[in-house]
């Protein structure tokens, strides 16, 4: 035999098995694109059973199954591929983290969730991140460091093992913390807590850096082993590092030990360590850090380098147990352990590599995939270090890395998105999906522009099933929008006309009636249908509405060029429309709305930005739809959204203030269930039009982030099932609104007491706030804020509140009316009175109502002592004390105003006889007989008409207790003219009164000047030879009237030694009864005056005549 036939039988022999890999190959790089039955599929990926058929076929059939399969390989395949994974949330070190790094997560019986970190503990309940701190003044606070090791004891207490060797215990009810420090000796130099196992409710097992630590929480002790002293077969420090234990669940007796150096398992009844079996010091046995048990005879260990390791019982010999291992891998291999493991599902597994970051891993089939970095989605970074994960009680994955904390929830993920993956996908990724409509057997019809194309997909399948060109596709004009019909005409607007689907000839076609219209080559746009079959397309620019009925075949337009005269008006652009349910259609354009009505044939114009009827919030309308009701919903650039009712003429606006998260409202569609969808710029929301409610299903749903001026191709589409297609630049999604299935029920909200601030400082209780009953508060703490958080971490800012404080017995009012609502979680109350009150508070998210059964809290503001009971009995007893006293005080004082008025009666009869004495009448009277005598019979009739007006005078004031100022300067003006005439002008006088002093309005008791005048006279002026001087002023100054009376005469010591002793007896008795006159009179009205005379004295100190001041309060009218 020749070489080269040798070389060909060689060839030939092994062709089954190249074959066989060659298949394998290419059924992986296509099966993303092809329909296969799975079973056979999964025959396909098993090499002996290729290489067993393939043995079975001819040579020649074999040779020509590889042209075959070559040319197939070269055939370019389109397709949407589905972009499956999980859309992570972040929490992240700015919220509060005591520390970036996370090392543990646990979640308390109570529903919070713990976070130890590289540098202190936190604790999160879906709003806010509550970091605990040491004090190194406070032994009831945390152990300060890092912490290694968290784990919840069988009796729900919070176990926290620190870097430095500090083991610390939370009492939930007592908001405090126990600290217990492992011993450090000789064989225990590092004490670092790596993890924790419970045995009951008393004993704690601790994975040492230095050994084994026994904790007995009833006496506070440690007992310490460390495996390389008890056992000297092992190796010091690489077998005493333990970085994590598990219980047996088979043996009671045994603990599963990762150390450094390998696998061991520690018998509590002997103290002893040992290897379980000869390979457990084997490389993927180093630095187990996880366990994870399943069944009985199933251990899942997370190992070395990354992998996971199988380990099962083999009890076939009696009375011996044997172990199987087998390691599984990831390629490439890590530079670490694996950190942890979960379970996702029966056959899968989350977990986690510090270099790595989150992976699967599949059991089935040994093989690992970890999650990569998608630039169209916001994924869990392989590059992230993971250091622990855990799966809450109602499923949500928690992993900690050394950037905070990444979350998902798989009951969110609401999203199937999907792209073009394909060797054509570069050129499809630069076009926008424009539209899709439901085809016959589960089919989606979706259209792209520019790049104008159009796909057949199948939805279950997730794959292509035909791609086709557009009619245009070669000219550069696209695709605008896909519409179909309730008949089921599918149509679809473009640069180039309007075309209708032909799903035989799998082509978009013209209908023969379409010649010679605008539709066969106008620019069109969006599509809306009537009851009656018509359907309506927006022109561009002005071109305006083209009304298209296809059982008819006829083609109308309407514009301001031919449709002015029944009221179209004159717009720039056409931007949405929308049909009523009274089969109105509604036309928006960037600022006007305006309506057509099919029977009369008439356009409507509801709002004008040129014709001064503007009445909405903003003039860039981007979308609009009219709803089931017949309201009228606006889209705006950047108002957000308007209601408009077209009967009343109101417009409500919505922003971010009433839950519209994004002001940019791109398209409003109506769904089946007659809500209303919106997408605006940052997302989807869903609309209650009669409650006004918002439900937001954007990022934390998985929806893709929008590509940039994505606004101008946004479309929003409800398909036949319900489901809403999206689309997107070169992707698209579908979103299947969410709908409870039978029997299944959404994770209940728990309402937990936070705290209490009094004047924005937490008030401190013997327990924490979250296990009273209720609480006490003094009488100056009643202005508080209570907080309170639901438990929920996937959507917490869709969680409303309502909460109202209540009167909890009859003598105590209700503070609130009805329930208050909010998306804090925090009530604040100020001036609350006292009584006995009921705080109660209920929950609701996005798609469940409201609590069955609110949670409550009693709060008991405390009175002010002078509202106790036995301040009011005291208070009463102490009134009727005091109104028997102020009725003896009130008696005595009738008395004694009484006696005042009788003494002041006294005192002006005597003022009156003191003005009118004898004297002074007497020396009158014959001076004006002198003066007829001496034949001057004009002085001395001038001289008896002022002495008998001053007469009356003093006979007219004398009968009033008050007289005016006015009055009574008047009749002291009269006397001292006549004393002057008596005395034959001996002296001068001047009177000087204030200009603003209101003379009519001052009341003064009468009689009271005219005796300290003629004092002056008569002490002071009447022995002065010449120069004799009077001054009387009066002026108004702080609220008072103010008199002097000044004289220049010999002053009181010269006059006191004249021989007129009589006189000047008189004239002092006058003087003191006008001071005590003018006491009494002001003492009536609680008034006090007052009189001071004073000794004039010249430069020599020689005496210069007198000056009497007096002081009377006025009324407040006159101050």
């Amino acid at each position: 035999m020749s070489r080269e036939t040798l070389k060909v039988d060689k060839f030939l022999h092994n062709w089954p098995r190249f074959t066989s890999v060659l298949c394998s190959l290419i059924l992986d790089s296509y099966l993303p694109f092809c329909c296969f039955d799975k079973s056979y599929l999964s025959k396909c990926h098993d090499l002996p059973y290729f290489h067993g058929i393939l043995s079975k076929m001819r040579q020649r059939q074999n040779i020509f199954f590889l042209l075959w399969l070559s040319a197939f390989s070269c055939v370019p395949l389109l397709g949407f591929a589905q972009m499956d994974g999980l859309s992570f949330s972040h929490l992240e070190k700015p919220q509060n983290f005591s520390h970036s790094q996370v090392n543990q997560i646990v979640q308390g019986p109570e529903g919070y969730l713990w976070f130890g970190t590289a540098d202190g503990l936190d604790r999160f309940d879906g709003h806010n991140i509550k970091p605990y701190r040491s004090d190194l003044l406070d032994s009831t606070t945390i152990s300060p460091g890092g912490i290694l090791s968290l784990a919840i004891s069988p009796d729900s207490m919070v176990f926290i093992g620190t870097m430095e060797g500090v083991l610390n215990i939370y009492h939930a009810r007592q908001d405090r913390f126990q600290r217990f420090s492992v011993p450090i000796n000789k064989s225990t130099r590092y004490a670092s807590i790596w993890d924790m196992v419970f045995e009951g409710d008393s004993i704690a097992w601790l994975g040492l850096e230095r050994g084994l630590a026994k904790f007995d929480r009833r006496t506070g002790a440690f007992q310490l082993w460390q495996p390389s002293r008890v056992n000297r077969s092992l190796r010091p420090i690489f077998n005493d590092v333990i970085y994590s234990l598990s219980a047996d669940p088979q043996n009671a007796d045994r603990l599963w030990l990762g150390s450094r150096g390998g696998l061991l398992v520690f018998s509590k009844k002997n103290n002893s360590f040992k290897l379980p079996f000869e390979a457990a010091t084997s490389r993927p046995f180093l630095a187990v850090k996880d366990f994870l048990f399943e069944k009985d005879s199933l251990v899942w260990l997370a190992g070395n380098e990354g992998s996971v390791i199988r380990l099962a019982r083999n009890n076939q010999q009696p009375g011996r147990e044997g172990w199987h291992s087998k390691a599984f891998h990831p390629d490439p291999l890590s530079n670490f352990s694996s950190v942890f493991l979960l379970k996702k599902d029966k056959h899968k597994f989350w977990v986690g590599c510090p270099d790595k970051g989150l992976g699967e891993f599949d059991a089935q089939t040994g093989s690992f995939s970890f999650l990569n970095e998608n630039p169209l989605k916001k994924q869990f970074r392989k590059e992230l270090t993971s250091y622990c994960a855990h799966l809450d009680r109602d499923g949500r994955l928690w992993v900690g890395t050394h950037e905070g904390i990444f979350f998902t929830d798989p009951r969110q993920q609401l999203y199937r998105h999907y792209r073009v993956a394909s060797p054509k996908a570069a050129m499809l990724e630069e076009a926008h999906v424009i539209g899709a409509v439901d085809l016959a057997n589960n089919r989606l019809l979706v259209v792209t522009s520019p790049k104008s194309r159009f796909f057949i997909f199948k939805k279950n399948a997730s794959k292509l099933f035909a791609e086709f060109d557009a009619p245009f596709s070669n000219t550069g004009k696209g695709f605008h929008a896909i519409f179909k019909s309730r008949s089921g005409r599918i149509w679809a607007s473009s640069s180039s006309g309007l075309y209708r689907f032909d799903e035989q000839k799998k082509a978009f076609v013209r209908p023969p009636y379409f010649a010679g219209t605008p539709l066969e080559n106008w620019n069109l746009y969006r599509m809306a249908e009537d009851s009656t079959g018509n359907l309506y397309v927006l022109a561009g620019g002005s071109a305006g509405l083209v009304q298209v009925s296809p059982d008819s075949e006829k083609v109308r337009v309407f514009n301001e060029a031919n449709a002015a005269h029944i009221g179209f008006p004159e717009i720039e652009v056409l931007t949405d429309i929308s049909v009523s349910p009274q089969g109105q259609v509604w036309l928006f354009s960037e600022t006007d709305i305006f309506r057509f009505d099919p029977k009369t044939g008439q356009f409507k114009t509801f709002a004008c930005q040129n014709c001064g009827q503007q009445m909405l919030t903003s003039k860039w309308i981007l979308s609009g739809e009219v709803d089931r009701y017949g309201k009228v919903w606006i889209g705006y650039n950047s108002g957000g959204l308007d209601c408009f009712d077209p009967t009343t003429g109101e417009v409500k606006n919505f922003r971010t203030a009433e839950g519209l998260t994004g002001e940019q409202v791109l398209e409003i569609e109506p769904g089946k269930d007659g809500l209303l969808w919106l997408r605006a710029n940052n997302g989807l929301f869903r609309l209650d039009p009669t409650t006004f409610e918002f439900c937001d299903f954007s990022e934390k749903g998985g929806l893709l982030k929008p590509s940039p001026n994505y606004k101008w191709y946004a479309s929003l589409q409800v398909l036949d099932n319900g489901e809403l297609f999206m689309n997107g630049k070169g992707k698209f999604a579908l979103f299947a609104p969410p709908v409870p299935a039978a029997g299944s029920t959404q994770p209940k909200l728990q309402i937990a007491f936070d705290e209490i601030l009094v004047f924005n400082q937490k008030k401190k209780f013997e327990e924490r706030l979250d296990y009273l009953n209720e609480v006490q508060l003094q009488p100056d703490e009643n202005f508080f804020t209570l907080t309170f958080a639901a438990l929920e971490f996937t959507n917490p800012q869709q969680v409303r509140y309502r909460y109202r404080l209540m009167g909890n017995n009859f003598f105590t009012k209700n503070y609130d009316e009805s329930w208050r609502e909010t998306t804090a979680g925090r009530a604040v109350y100020t001036k609350v009175p006292p009584g006995d009150y009921l705080f109660q508070v209920s929950a609701r998210s996005r798609d469940s109502g409201w609590m069955p059964q609110s949670r409550s809290i009693r709060i008991c503001v405390a009175p002010p002592f002078y509202r106790t009971w036995w301040f009011l009995l005291a208070s009463m007893v102490a009134v009727l004390a005091l109104l028997w006293a102020g009725y003896r005080w009130r008696i005595g004082q009738v008395r004694e105003k009484a006696r005042i008025k009788q003494q002041l009666a006294e005192m002006e009869l005597k003022a009156l006889r003191s003005q009118m004495n004898p004297h002074f009448l007497f020396n009158s009277l014959n001076s004006i007989k002198n003066y007829i005598v001496r034949n001057e019979p004009r002085t001395a009739a001038r001289y008896l008409t002022k002495f008998s007006q001053l007469m009356r005078l003093i006979l007219s004031n004398s009968k009033d207790p008050t007289v005016t100022l006015a009055d009574e300067l008047k009749a002291l003006r009269l006397y001292v003219e006549l004393e002057n005439l008596r005395f034959r002008k001996q002296f001068k006088y001047n009177f000087e009164v204030a200009e603003n002093l209101p003379l009519e309005s001052i009341e003064i008791p009468p009689l009271v000047l005219q005796p300290y005048v003629e004092n002056a006279i008569w002490h002071g002026l009447m022995h002065k030879k010449s120069g004799g001087q009077l001054w009387m002023r009066a002026y108004r100054q702080n609220g008072s009237l103010h008199i002097e009376i000044e004289d220049n005469g010999i002053g009181r010591a010269r006059a006191k030694k004249l021989r007129s002793k009589s006189v000047i007896k008189k004239k002092s008795l006058g003087m003191k009864i006008t001071s005590d006159r003018l006491s009494l009179a002001m003492s009536v009205n609680g008034q006090k005056a007052s009189v001071q005379i004073n000794d004039l004295m010249d430069a020599k100190n020689h005496a210069a005549g007198t000056l009497v001041h007096i002081k009377i309060p006025l009324k407040n009218g006159n101050r």
